[in-house]
């Protein structure tokens, strides 16, 4: 009688210890896996997002950041190089890759202030417009919706590796002779100048505004 209880309490004593080591283990993998999860929760929720503020200030790539002109609105994208504005000898092959900086100059009595950005006083950049239907290749029609800037609208040059921004205050339609425009400003101002009518050496447009 003895033997046949011993005989039956060693099956449920051994039944006992595997159970008792298949719950550990389950046990073990359990906490295993809730601390890999939480780990990985946090590393997940320790990456910056971007968002879409964070794409806005990024903007657009200049196609030089060495000295370009990005005007969103209008689809302008150009490098800027620095020129004598009164040479066309020296401006006029400049301006058929990008965009024209007006450097510093005195002519007859008019001082042209030619700063670069990040200076207070004018910044004056010139570019070519083309009649409606013509050939736009090579900048030729860079400053044809010039136009359509209103007043609050923004504008980037890059310079130096650094971008500054600008807010339109003015655009109105001048006498080509208005050479006032090229002076030293009280601040820091961008002047933008095309021909106008469109492709036309007739008058100019001016488009003027200030750094924020």
């Amino acid at each position: 009688m003895r033997l046949m209880k011993r005989l039956f309490v060693i099956p449920l004593v051994f039944l006992f210890v595997l159970f008792t080591l298949l719950f550990w283990e389950h046990l073990n993998r359990l906490g295993f896996w809730m601390k890999t999860g939480k780990t990985l929760s946090v590393a997940i929720s320790s990456q910056p997002r971007i968002t879409p503020t964070m794409i806005a200030l990024v903007g657009p790539t200049p196609v030089s950041a060495d000295f370009g002109l990005i005007i969103e609105k209008i689809g302008v994208n150009a490098p800027i190089f620095d020129v004598d504005g009164f040479n066309e000898k020296e401006y006029g092959p400049s301006i058929l890759q990008g965009i024209g900086h007006f450097r510093q100059k005195l002519f007859l009595s008019t001082l042209v202030n030619g700063v670069y950005p990040g200076v207070s006083g004018n910044v004056f950049l010139f570019g070519h417009s083309q009649i409606p239907g013509g050939d736009e290749s090579h900048y030729k029609g860079v400053f044809n919706n010039l136009g359509q800037l209103e007043i609050g609208d923004k504008i980037m040059v890059y310079y130096q590796g650094k971008a500054y921004n600008y807010q339109v205050y003015e655009s109105k339609v001048v006498d080509k002779t208005a050479l006032e425009y090229l002076g030293q400003t009280p601040e820091e101002t961008l002047t933008l100048m095309t021909c106008w009518p469109l492709g036309l050496d007739v008058k100019r447009y001016i488009v003027r505004a200030r750094r924020i």
